[in-house]
Order: C-alpha cells, then sequence, then structure tokens
C-alpha cells in the first residue's frame, strides 16, 4: 500500500497540456478512487518565448524548452509526477529523472487548418506564394520537398492563440499545420482539412503520446503508474526515441518518423519504423526503414538504433551536420 494519499500532478498552464494532465487524472481515479490527484500548473521557458521559431533555439536549449521548470516541481516533491507531450521531452532524460508511463497513443499524424470560409481543401490545391504557419522545422522540410512554391512563416502561441491569427480576415495566412492530437483533445476536430500521412509526410518522434515523467528513485510512483502503461504505444515510442537519440536529433533538426505494429502475442508486436531526414529546404533526404518483433523496450531500442545507423549510410550524416553547422553559426553571431 502507498504511504501517501495524495500524488500531484505538474503540467505546463496551456489548455492543452491541462487536459492532457485530465486525461491522465482521469485513467488514475478509475484506478485509485481512494486517492488525490491535483492539478499544479506552471509555464516553462518554451510558453514565454513566443517570439522565436522553434529551430531558432540553442541545440541544448530545445531539449528542454517545456521541461526544465516542471522538473523542478519534481525535485522539491511539489509534484509527484509531470504530464508531458512526449515529442517535447528530451531523449536524454535529466539526471535522476525518468519516464514512468507512456499511455495508449492518440493520432500521430500532423493536420492541415484552414481559415473559416476557405475555398480549400487540400495543401496540394494552394497557388503559388501561399503562406504556411508553423514554427516546426520539420513540417517546413517535409512539405517544400513537394511544394516548393509554398512560403513557411513562424506561428507561435497556444492552439487557440494560432487558429485567432489564421481566421483573423487580414491574416497572411493559407493554413496551419498542427498537431491532429493536439486538436482532437481539445476538442476542434472539426477543423481539420486534410490529415498528412506518408510518404508525404513523416511525423514527429513521439507525436500524439503522453508520457509521465517522475523521479527515478520514485518507486511508489512507478508502481502506481504501471496500470496506464500501454505496451505497444511504448515500443513504438522507444524505437523512434532511439532513432533520434542515435542521431542527436530534437526539435531543431527535420527528423520525421512512421512506425506501425501488428500484435504477435498479448506482449509481443511487429513494429515497423520509418524514418526520414530532412535538409531545411527539403531538397535533399535520406530515408530508412526496418522491422521487428518486438518483445522488450531494449528490442525496441535495438530497432531504433538500427534504422538510425541505415540513415547515416544512406546519407544523412551530411544533411545533419549542415543543421548543427548552421545552429552554431548563428548562435556565433549572437554572441558578437
Amino acid at each position: 500500500m502507498p504511504i501517501s494519499t495524495s500524488f500531484p500532478i505538474g503540467t505546463r498552464k496551456s489548455k492543452l497540456a491541462v487536459i492532457q494532465s485530465e486525461i491522465v487524472h482521469k485513467q488514475l481515479k478509475e484506478n485509485y478512487p481512494e486517492y488525490d490527484f491535483p492539478i499544479i500548473s506552471r509555464d516553462t521557458i518554451g510558453d514565454e518565448i513566443l517570439s522565436k521559431a522553434l529551430f531558432e533555439f540553442k541545440h541544448q536549449v530545445a531539449k528542454s524548452l517545456w521541461t526544465r521548470e516542471l522538473e523542478a516541481l519534481l525535485i522539491v516533491n511539489q509534484c509527484r509526477m509531470l504530464v508531458h507531450s512526449l515529442k517535447d521531452l528530451p531523449v536524454e532524460m535529466p539526471e535522476g529523472m525518468t519516464i514512468a508511463c507512456i499511455p495508449r497513443r492518440n493520432c500521430p499524424l500532423d493536420a492541415i487548418v484552414f481559415p473559416k470560409g476557405s475555398p480549400y481543401k487540400s495543401v496540394a490545391n494552394l497557388p503559388s506564394g501561399s503562406v504556411v504557419g508553423t514554427s516546426s522545422i520539420r513540417r517546413r522540410a517535409l512539405l517544400a520537398r513537394h511544394f516548393p512554391h509554398l512560403r513557411f512563416v513562424d506561428i507561435r502561441g497556444n492552439v487557440g492563440t494560432r487558429l485567432s491569427k489564421l481566421d483573423d480576415p487580414d491574416s497572411p495566412f493559407s493554413c496551419l499545420v498542427l498537431a491532429a492530437a493536439g486538436l482532437f483533445r481539445l476538442g476542434l476536430k472539426d477543423r481539420v482539412s486534410q490529415m498528412l500521412t506518408a510518404p508525404f509526410n513523416y511525423y514527429a518522434v513521439g507525436q500524439g503520446a503522453l508520457a509521465i515523467e517522475v523521479r527515478k528513485d520514485d518507486k511508489e510512483m512507478i508502481e502506481l503508474l504501471k496500470p496506464l502503461q500501454d505496451t505497444e504505444t511504448t515500443y513504438c515510442c522507444v524505437a523512434e526515441r532511439a532513432l533520434m537519440k542515435r542521431l542527436d536529433g530534437g526539435c531543431a533538426i527535420p527528423i520525421g518518423v512512421q512506425s506501425d505494429s501488428l500484435a504477435v502475442s498479448s506482449s509481443s508486436f511487429q513494429v515497423s519504423l520509418d524514418g526520414i531526414v530532412v535538409s531545411a529546404d527539403g531538397r535533399r533526404s535520406a530515408f530508412a526503414s526496418g522491422n521487428r518483433v518486438i518483445n522488450s523496450v531494449e528490442d525496441a531500442e535495438d530497432l531504433g538504433t538500427q534504422v538510425a545507423l541505415s540513415l547515416l549510410k544512406n546519407g544523412a550524416g551530411p544533411i545533419l551536420a549542415e543543421h548543427h553547422r548552421s545552429s552554431d553559426s548563428e548562435d556565433s553571431l549572437k554572441q558578437q
């Protein structure tokens, strides 16, 4: 039996982040109706600095844009767990922290959203010079592969803010690219005009999944979270994160993935993983794929690592080096 009866959940202050924490809260109460799980929210660096595109942050800073301030709550025991979008978590967890649980994944795809009243239903129909709103270098690069005639402009803020900017009569944006899962969780499924699928588009590592972070030494909390764990989702996401880790990627690097799974038994899954690395202008790319039966987290990590090595063999190295050089050059200029 747990020693505590109250287990505070930490999250960001955005409406979507709170809703995601409420999803976890509901699942915990279903399993443990006798305990309390209050939600505590905080702003992070990523919430407060809205004047920069995500890929403009220094590589190491970008890895903890949405997490550092929340992790401080764990350290002082003000919270017992943190609920994140898995795609916001760095692949190298801070010392003393761990991902205790990955629940069932929502839709991992990206979605196109047009302004209300727009005559367009597909990004393929947009005329030359149309402005696509996104701060994701991955989304920019992948769309530029197919539609080099489009323009890409940064747009930051929570989902509601971005939709308001899109729907403004004087808006420069012809459409936005957003994560479908976020729109679904916010009850905005009706705003989705087009779902972007492979090979046309590849989603971010961990997109659509939630992750619950705890202190590595908090055995009580790790045990309590076991009923929320989804094995199939975990294997796919672990493979994706292993790929990114081997490539030293993050939100400032255009890496896309797609994973699919098929149950072999109650604890084994046939998992396939596709990965792509794209140059910022979309003109060059490297692709690789792999699949195997996954019986453990170690198997999933091995699959991701093998696909990453295939990507490097297929030409991803020079593209990644170019992105890192570009980031380092921008940092040097800012320091002069």
